[in-house]
């Protein structure tokens, strides 16, 4: 069995979660004996491939490139769609221009044409996805996709009543969770404590754009007196964002801003903190509180997305947009014992290789069945 696992071009120049789902999927099918590369080319090559496993439909112009270079070579695709509502995000969460930009532009089509357009004037390569977004339209794009797709392999049911509601899709499909990686149970708060001289504070680890949504977060712990460790990494189109979380990190003896954490020194602090929050404007999943409840965390997460999914009724669920939301829910898990509940739910639950096991029989029924 060869497998082509086809994402966006920016892949690993800008990895976020999609990255590393790609990256232990492979991993775990090649341990299964599946042969499986990675792409980021809009149109690769698919002689050699049974079949083509594409990713994202939120930022839709690389994929549907990618899905129409299947149909013109006759390969059977499925798709994992990552599905995300920005319009709250649009409404309420963006800064600077973005914000002026988003609230101005009521209709869903031009607003993400303007995205792409944006993105086009700093890479000239976007340019003919941009016209083929405008001559097809962006939702548009997004129900062709998943529309004609052999499956769809979702992160959750209650993506697929996303999609259903937003978009009409009903395709076949079936919920493939991610997976998590055993070793964060084994985290040692040691790295961390000894570097910064810290313990039983409110981390959030993500990367630093507004989506993420770390400026509601500091205000909403502002004059409480709980640390806040924030871990991430600035994102180039979210630079006056990250401008505005270092003047307040700088202000505010209460806030540490770390940028260049290792993979261990993450894992540590994990391990240290009492808290991890993440109040995004929408998660498909949220790695990192996986990540964190396996560490031994108490986690708060967003109510918008599919996290509650994955992390059942051991969380609490914060609304992003009212600041007391974030800041009662992170209080109130704050001063609540830690438990191993969460952690032994994870662990009994969720398993890159039982993610790959399923992905593999899936890949391996419809080649079947497109070969009879």
């Amino acid at each position: 069995m060869k497998i082509l696992l086809n994402s966006r071009i920016d892949l690993n120049s800008k990895p976020g979660g999609d990255t590393l789902q790609i990256n232990k999927n492979a991993e775990q099918l090649r341990k299964l004996g599946v042969s499986v590369n990675i792409s980021t080319e809009l149109q690769p090559d698919l002689s050699q491939y049974d079949l083509v496993h594409l990713f994202n439909i939120t930022r839709p112009h690389e994929t549907y490139v990618q899905f129409q270079n299947t149909q013109k070579q006759n390969k059977p695709v499925v798709l994992t769609p990552l599905y995300q509502n920005f319009d709250m995000w649009d409404r309420g969460g963006r800064v600077g221009m973005q914000s002026i930009f988003m609230k101005l532009i009521p209709d869903k089509n031009t607003k993400e044409l303007f995205k792409l357009f944006t993105r086009a004037l700093t890479n000239i390569h976007l340019y003919p996805q941009f016209f083929a977004q405008l001559n097809n339209g962006y939702i548009q794009q997004q129900q062709k996709i998943l529309q004609n797709v052999n499956a769809l392999l979702l992160n959750s049911d209650l993506e697929m009543q996303l999609l259903k509601k937003d978009l009409g899709i009903h395709n076949k499909y079936f919920v493939v969770q991610n997976g998590i990686d055993a070793e964060f149970a084994n985290a040692n708060p040691n790295l961390f404590e000894q570097k910064y001289g810290i313990k039983d504070f409110v981390l959030c680890v993500a990367n630093f754009s507004s989506i993420k949504n770390q400026i509601k977060l500091i205000q909403a712990l502002k004059n409480i007196g709980i640390k806040l460790v924030l871990i991430g990494k600035p994102q180039i189109n979210h630079k006056k964002y990250f401008q505005i979380i270092r003047k307040e990190a700088d202000k505010s003896a209460n806030i540490i801003l770390i940028t260049d954490a290792s993979k261990d020194m993450i894992k540590s602090a994990y391990a240290s903190a009492k808290v991890h929050v993440l109040p995004s404007w929408f998660e498909t999943c949220g790695l990192v509180s996986l990540e964190a409840g396996l560490a031994g965390c108490n986690i708060v997460s967003t109510d918008q997305g599919y996290a509650k999914e994955y992390l059942s009724d051991f969380a609490k669920y914060c609304n992003p947009a009212d600041i007391n939301s974030i800041k009662n829910y992170v209080i109130e898990a704050y001063q609540s014992p830690k438990s191993d509940l969460l952690k032994n739910y994870l662990l009994n639950n969720f398993s890159w290789e039982k993610t790959a096991q399923k992905t593999f029989e899936i890949y391996r029924d419809i080649i079947n069945a497109t070969d009879k």
